[in-house]
């Protein structure tokens, strides 16, 4: 019994440092686990920005006012307190890409800095009135 007893003496010191270390390590992974959730957040916010700024662009490419374009993308992204990274605006495609800086807790201390930057990317492609696919336009083809 007594030797019992000295077992579970020298055990108390051994058990309440582990029950500290548990603990650390639960905090530890519940703040990274927080990172990662708001990178998901933000990357959903710079996803439904891009989709915006691509489909204003292309309402207003559909009637033919392209004057500003870019700077209305920016403006749009700086509502949400994104940055218009890349913006390439042709006859029928349109790609944005919008780019947000996060701060983070854990994941920028131990070395995992690339989460810190999110970016999101959308493309639309433009189907004019006049297109054959739609059918609304009559045209005539000429052979040789």
């Amino acid at each position: 019994m007594k030797l019992l007893n000295k077992i579970i003496r020298r055990q108390k010191g051994n058990s309440t440092l582990f029950a500290i270390v548990l603990t650390l390590v639960c905090i530890f992974l519940l703040l990274a686990l927080f990172d990662l959730c708001i990178t998901y957040i933000i990357r959903e916010q710079t996803k439904e920005v891009s989709e915006a700024i691509s489909l204003a662009i292309a309402q207003q490419l559909l009637f033919f006012d392209q004057d500003e374009l870019i700077l209305m993308a920016e403006k749009m992204a700086a509502s949400r307190y994104c940055s218009l990274a890349v913006c390439n605006i042709g006859y029928d495609r349109i790609e944005v890409s919008v780019e947000r800086k996060t701060e983070l807790a854990v994941l920028e201390r131990i070395g995992l800095s690339k989460f810190k930057t999110v970016r999101s990317s959308s493309s639309v492609k433009i189907i004019y009135p006049w297109a054959r696919e739609l059918g609304l336009c009559h045209y005539y083809e000429f052979g040789y």
